[in-house]
């Protein structure tokens, strides 16, 4: 029983680090409660209380309900870390675009226009969501900024010198 709890908190935990809480992880701890975990339930609750009302309880139907209680603990905890780890990238990003955009304005009010690049140096590298080719527009009187949000199936969010706020878009 410990090798299982082990086995299946490992196998959550690395779920969530390596997915993030993107569509795929969510669909993938979906799917494991809709086909795994709610047959087990019901299946394994309706051998109990048929054995409860008959015989009394099994000694075999409390691991059960333990296996079951492990997956779904697992589950729970690799949804909140990957929400929480999700949560991080979009963090990060726009907390990348907010740096620019001072440098941007500052830019724009000392010379009269937009950079045509951001400086490498004074930023450093892009968050992962911002790695793509092309994740910003810079022009002369106009700048946008704009990522995938992975946890959506093909949405997205952009910021631009006009609007100055983020907008989803599908």
């Amino acid at each position: 029983m410990k090798t299982l709890a082990i086995a299946s908190a490992a196998l959550g935990l690395l779920l969530a680090l390596v997915l993030e809480g993107n569509f795929l992880h969510v669909l993938v701890l979906c799917t494991v409660a809709v086909y795994l975990v709610a047959p087990a339930i019901l299946i394994i609750g309706s051998i109990w209380l048929w054995s409860w009302f008959r015989q009394g309880e099994r000694p075999w139907l409390r691991k059960a309900w333990a296996i079951i209680g492990i997956a779904v603990v697992t589950g729970f905890a690799s949804g909140g870390l990957g929400f929480t780890l999700h949560q991080f990238r979009k963090h990060e990003t726009r907390s990348f675009v907010a740096r620019a955009v001072a440098y941007l304005d500052t830019q724009r009010a000392r010379t009269g226009k937009y950079p045509s690049s951001l400086p490498e140096t004074d930023f450093g590298r892009p968050p992962p969501w911002l790695s793509q080719p092309h994740p910003w527009t810079l022009s002369a009187d106009a700048f946008r900024f704009e990522y995938w949000d992975p946890s959506g199936l093909m949405n997205g969010y952009e910021f631009t010198s006009s609007t100055r706020e983020w907008i989803r878009f599908d």
